[in-house]
């Protein structure tokens, strides 16, 4: 029986030792080819972006980042972010993220601006990166990097954004 156990055993790890071997490289081609379809659409995002002409939002922000996450909507006239709404923060974290979070960062146009940084500038095969757009104007929808992706560490260095509930607002209003 013991003999049997250990064949049964070793069987198993052989296997899981195939997949990992099999899937980290397919795994790290598919990333790579993702992080080459992101460069490749942000420059048309931007564009979306400038045609709208919008220098005038609002927009919900939910963010979950190392030691902090939040939601909160930013108020947005002339491409200066002139109120923050908090929503919801991480009891434990909530003067941490304060501190740590530059909201000015988060407008559209400099949101665009990181993702295409982070395409051009990040170890493909350490990071992993995706990102959606909104097809109308142009926007960031979703955002995520994660840097355990090579190492299958536990990811505290995971970023992920959500840009949802967009209001653009005429600059002629009151």
């Amino acid at each position: 029986n013991l003999l049997k156990i250990s064949f049964r055993v070793l069987a198993f790890l052989g296997i899981a030792l195939i997949i990992e071997v099999m899937c980290g490289p397919i795994a790290t081609l598919a990333n790579l080819v993702e992080i080459a379809s992101i460069k490749s659409q942000v420059p048309k995002a931007k564009a979306r972006w400038e045609a709208k002409g919008v220098n005038s939002y609002s927009i919900e922000v939910d963010a979950d980042i190392p030691f902090c996450w939040f939601i909160v909507t930013l108020n947005v006239r002339d491409n200066i972010v002139t109120s923050v709404i908090e929503k919801e923060n991480g009891l434990i974290s909530r003067d941490y993220c304060r501190f740590v979070t530059d909201y000015s960062k988060l407008r559209i146009p400099q949101f665009l601006d990181r993702v295409g940084q982070e395409a051009d500038t990040l170890n493909w095969i350490q990071t992993s990166l995706t990102a959606d757009f909104d097809p109308e104007f142009g926007y960031v929808t979703y955002y995520r990097t994660d840097c355990s992706y090579g190492t299958h560490a536990i990811g505290d260095c995971i970023n992920v954004y959500r840009f949802t509930n967009f209001q653009p607002v005429n600059d002629s209003s009151p």
